[in-house]
């Protein structure tokens, strides 16, 4: 059965649907054991379909009939009640992110399946970063899942460029980092402008941004480690320089930085 419709619009739900005018043409197709009849139900000749834009070659209906028959395939289950695999294609995929209690952040890259469905998505290496905290101290659970975190605390102190998640900001080689220290390391990122305590009991300034430092919350003292002045910024901020500072502080070579006020 396929009604026609047209008439003005009140919702804005409805009005994504709608043409410039504010009108738009709503098709339904419903599928009958019997065919419903008149008056209910009203036979559109060729001309009406030509005029709607609607009629079809029967070349175009089989290759539509040929595509939607692939694409139920693809979201069928597979026989062992699985979900089908997203593909996951360099180039091809979109970046996202999502954050979880209390602020937990992941970042992820995922397909865009032309056909709606349920998937399977298993991420390779690369293709899926996290768990990266956010620092906020104006939210008590944040504060204490990293206080209460066993793990030093490597901080990234980055700008977010007003950017939610620091989507586009952040740099290539953390995802490695990650990998091979997330055992041993908590990673977090704080925005400076944001976090003006944080910045404070480390004795940073804006200028000393971007950089990275390392809290130790389970110590005593608290141990708190951070580049010499001459490599903070963004000149410091570089895979070599990071790496080589992580790794003397896991192989104990860095010395505690003088104290400052307390968070």
């Amino acid at each position: 059965m396929v009604a026609r419709w047209s008439g003005h619009q009140s919702s804005a739900a409805s009005s994504l649907l709608a043409d410039h005018s504010g009108r738009r043409t709503t098709l339904l197709v419903n599928w009958w054991r019997e065919r419903p009849q008149p008056p209910n139900v009203v036979d559109f000749d060729t001309s009406e379909w030509r005029e709607l834009g609607l009629l079809l070659s029967d070349e175009k209906r089989r290759e539509l009939m040929d595509e939607s028959a692939a694409a139920a395939e693809a979201r069928r289950p597979t026989s062992d009640g699985r979900w089908a695999p997203m593909p996951l294609v360099p180039g091809e995929t979109a970046r996202m992110s999502y954050e979880i209690a209390p602020t937990d952040m992941y970042f992820y890259e995922m397909a865009a399946p032309s056909v709606a469905g349920n998937w399977h998505v298993h991420w390779p290496e690369g293709f899926a970063v996290g768990p990266i905290a956010r620092l906020d101290l104006t939210h008590h659970s944040c504060v204490k899942a990293l206080f209460s975190e066993k793990r030093p605390k490597a901080i990234l102190v980055l700008s977010d460029g007003g950017r939610k998640h620091w989507q586009g900001r952040m740099p290539k080689w953390l995802p490695e980092l990650m990998q091979q220290h997330a055992g041993q390391l908590k990673f977090v990122l704080a925005d400076p402008v944001k976090t003006p305590d944080f910045m404070r009991a480390f004795g940073l300034a804006i200028s000393d941004t971007p950089t990275v430092v390392i809290h130790e919350t389970h110590t005593e003292p608290e141990g708190k480690h951070m580049l010499p002045p001459e490599q903070r910024g963004v000149a410091g901020f570089r895979k070599k320089v990071v790496v080589k500072f992580i790794s003397d502080f896991l192989e104990g070579r860095l010395a505690h930085a003088k104290q400052h006020d307390e968070l």
